[in-house]
């Protein structure tokens, strides 16, 4: 039955790699998806099916029967997996909080660390315990060390087509529910054809056969109809109107009121007619422009900017989005002056990571718009730093303004807030001689290569936005003498008047970390220490450390002489390879972002 055990370990493979690209996507739904709460999910799913195959796997040479116990796990993990999704869901009903509110990261690490034990448990001692089939096939001649790297590879080959297959073609195809109890199907499927031709008592047959025939059922009719029942438990006091899935995360809209909220993968992305947020995202930077014509607007287009745009006397506006299925679902619900501005022939949508568009494009534009979120995420935080803003300056004119916000304070800046806004501020200086600023709940950012370009007189602007008669509700005259008034403009220019601050670069993310500060502040003062205290130690100690430990552990081996060297050796390759990876999958990040093309 050498076969049949070789797909059972494929399909153990697969399920791997897909589950936990699955329960991954829907943990970064329920929580505040940044790297930090990646490394959690990593660090999580490693711990589990370590424990599971050490832990656990102790037991695997004490078992009588082992394809027996192998069947019985496949079984297990076909029910687990549409159940952890189920559950996932029903986290925010649990801690009563509300999807697109920033939770707090204590209570991020031990949700996590307890939704995937048990997928992990299974998947890792189902590993130790298909090492030790394999390894008594041939009665008398057991080859441990050569079995478990046969049971390796096919459980690796099964991850490779798993990832492929889940990129290009099941995250297109099918939701969550219906990809989770796919793979219930395929493991019932493996399960019932080791029972087969490796068990004798019929009953298993029978039963594994009716369970498959069963996981087959509820894939081809209910899958669905299970998938919108628990999003609606997911999204409980809303009224959700949509949600799907991309390559790039979950886009799901919810009705408040008369207007529609989009949220991508959890986070609230914009509301229809937040009239006050699109006047500002587009009003100050044109209006910082004498005469603005050819726009680039990178992010938020869907949210009412480009018509807010498009009341000046531009004649062009190239607006890059990265998902296409933002726009896609969004035209749908949007108000019917903001689809028509999408469909402006002086609009061009081009779907493309916008970094990417910028080093590539041979085009210049006289303002640039970036329209994102904070760089809450190091993804995000690229299109902060000093490599981009030089990469900006080739592409905008002479005369050009460059607009860029972050999150802020009204009236007062703590140290937090304080740091965080200056890094920018730190950044944008060492790249435009030209700066400006509007303080606000949002502070902007305008620079520019010439630096008589950028103003802060409310009057020049408020006479521009007579001049060209544009019609307002809230960036009005009043307001620009309001939110720029020389009280406002010198406390902002004071309180970020700051010299000791590293700019923001690609490979040292000083603004990602002071928002992971200031969001930590908020929740968790103990965590906030713990994340400024490794800030001042330097890589050097950290190396130290950990080969300061390893001479401890061979100066005081006892018990584990022979066998602490090789347990060192794992230990440090295992660590080293997952440095290594994260610092590729970082820079590539960094480089090139989501496009190669």
């Amino acid at each position: 039955m050498r076969k049949e055990l070789i797909f059972a370990f494929f399909v153990l493979g697969l399920t791997s790699i897909i589950s936990q690209i699955v329960l991954f996507r829907e943990l970064l739904v329920s929580f505040y998806g940044n790297e930090l709460v990646i490394g959690t999910l990593f660090a999580s799913w490693l711990f589990w099916v370590g424990f599971g195959s050490w832990g656990l796997g102790k037991i695997a040479d004490k078992i009588s029967s082992p394809i027996k116990k192998f069947i019985f796990l496949q079984s297990i993990l076909a029910l687990v997996l549409p159940l952890e999704i189920f559950l996932i869901r029903s986290t925010n009903n649990l801690y009563q909080f509300t999807l697109g509110e920033i939770v707090d990261y204590w209570t991020i690490f031990y949700s996590v660390f307890f939704l995937l034990a048990p997928l992990g448990l299974i998947l890792g001692f189902q590993f130790t315990l298909g090492s030790k089939i394999f390894s008594l096939k041939e009665k008398g001649k057991p080859k441990i060390a050569a079995e478990t790297g046969g049971v390796y590879f096919w459980e690796s080959f099964g991850s490779i087509i798993g990832a492929i297959f889940f990129t290009y073609l099941l995250v297109f195809l099918f939701n969550p529910f219906q990809i989770a109890l796919a793979l219930s199907t395929l493991n019932f499927l493996s399960a019932f054809i080791l029972a087969l031709f490796g068990l004798k008592n019929w009953k298993y047959k029978v039963s594994l056969g009716c369970l498959f025939f069963l996981s087959l059922i509820s894939f081809s009719i209910f899958a669905h109809q299970l998938n919108q029942s628990s999003n609606l438990l997911r999204w409980r006091g809303w009224k959700l109107i949509t949600s799907a899935d991309s390559i790039y995360g979950n886009i799901s809209i919810v009705k408040m009121k008369k207007n529609f909220s989009l949220f991508q993968s959890g986070l609230l992305s914009f509301t229809t007619q937040d009239t006050f947020s699109s006047e500002e995202a587009a009003h100050y930077a044109l209006l910082e422009n004498p005469s603005p014509k050819k726009i680039l607007l990178i992010g938020g287009g869907v949210s009412g900017a480009i018509k807010e745009i498009l009341k000046h006397p531009v004649k062009k506006i190239i607006y890059v989005e990265l998902d296409p299925l933002l726009v896609k679902i969004s035209q749908r619900y949007l108000p019917v002056k903001d689809k028509e501005a999408l469909e402006n022939l002086k609009v061009k949508i081009v779907f493309q990571d916008g970094r990417h568009f910028v080093k590539k494009t041979s085009e210049k534009f006289d303002t640039i718009i970036i329209n994102l979120p904070d760089p809450y995420t190091a993804q995000l935080n690229r299109f902060y730093t000093e490599e981009f803003f030089k990469e900006i300056k080739k592409i905008l004119t002479q005369k050009g303004i460059f607009s860029i916000k972050l999150s802020s304070s009204q009236e007062y800046l703590g140290k937090e807030m304080k740091n965080y806004n200056a890094s920018l501020l730190i950044t944008l200086k060492r790249v435009f001689p030209g700066l400006a600023i509007i303080p606000g709940e949002n502070i902007y950012f305008f620079a520019s290569i010439d630096k008589n370009i950028p103003t802060e007189d409310p009057e020049l602007l408020a006479h521009r936005l007579i001049r060209r008669k544009i019609q307002t509700r809230y960036v009005t005259p009043v307001f620009l003498r309001y939110k720029m008034s020389s009280e406002r403009l010198n406390y902002i220019h004071k309180q970020l008047g700051l010299k000791n601050l590293e700019p923001n670069r690609d490979f040292s993310p000083i603004s990602f970390y002071y928002d992971n500060v200031l969001w930590s502040a908020k929740f968790n003062p103990f965590f906030r220490q713990i994340l400024t205290t490794f800030s001042r130690i330097s890589f050097f100690w950290i190396l130290f450390s950990v080969f300061f430990l390893l001479i401890i552990g061979f100066a005081f081996r006892t018990r584990f002489s022979q066998e602490f060297p090789i347990l060192s050796l794992i230990w440090i390759t295992g660590l080293a390879g997952m440095v290594v990876e994260i610092i590729l999958i970082y820079s590539f990040q960094v480089f090139y972002g989501y496009s190669l093309t």
